[in-house]
């Protein structure tokens, strides 16, 4: 009897492989005779490897369609949005009688601050008042009058510090009321939460999916036709 070697440490007799695989009706004698193990190897190979083409070209088409679908789909977001909002802070904020003495208020402004100066002025009979805002160089604001309003946006000149001065004409004349408000004005970078919608997934993915949709479809034809 002759025996043949499967693997270095098993051995088995010719007529034992001859038996089982003419049982099983795979091959017939004359080719197991010849060469027992060709044909197994062979179909076992060729399984596996339809099975190989098949998962993966069924996996690149599922991925490539998700691909191309997802970069349509609009999610929620909520991201931080810069914006310039506008600030205040009142620097000179008083109501006041305004008798026979003048009344000067003093502020230090950076070139370029904006104020916002709102003035009343409320005299009684004859009384009139006059206000000024001035600087060791120049009066640039002048106002004369017994009941007046002044309400205006000032962008201050220079750095230095700025006179507010009420002065009451004539020294018998009625007291006056004075209300006086001056109100810094600036803009600032703040952030708020803003919610859009967003891509789930950028176009760059659209182009994978489209590769590997095609891969997928390649995969499954070349398997198709050699399957015949």
């Amino acid at each position: 009897m002759r025996w043949t070697t499967i693997s270095p440490l098993i051995l088995v007799s010719q007529e034992t492989l001859t038996k089982k695989k003419l049982v099983a009706g795979l091959v017939s004698q004359e080719t197991l005779t010849k060469n027992p193990f060709s044909v197994e190897y062979s179909n076992y190979t060729d399984a596996e490897m339809s099975k190989t083409f098949v998962s993966a070209g069924i996996i690149a088409l599922l991925i490539g369609i998700v691909l191309i679908a997802l970069p349509y789909v609009y999610v929620p977001k909520t991201v931080s949005e810069p914006y310039q909002a506008v600030r205040s802070s009142a620097i000179l904020d008083e109501t006041f009688t305004l008798g026979n003495d003048r009344i000067i208020h003093t502020v230090y402004l950076n070139k370029g601050e904006l104020v916002n100066i709102q003035i009343a002025v409320n005299g009684e009979g004859a009384g009139e008042a006059t206000f000024m805002v001035f600087d060791d160089s120049a009066i640039y604001i002048q106002e004369h009058g017994a009941n007046f309003t002044y309400n205006r946006n000032w962008t201050a000149p220079l750095s230095a510090n700025y006179s507010f001065m009420y002065v009451k004409d004539g020294l018998y004349t009625p007291a006056i009321t004075v209300t006086e408000l001056v109100t810094k004005i600036w803009a600032e970078t703040a952030y708020r939460d803003v919610t859009t919608s967003c891509r789930l997934l950028s176009f760059e993915f659209l182009y994978l999916g489209v590769v590997l949709t095609f891969v997928g479809l390649g995969l499954l034809v070349y398997f198709k036709k050699r399957k015949r």
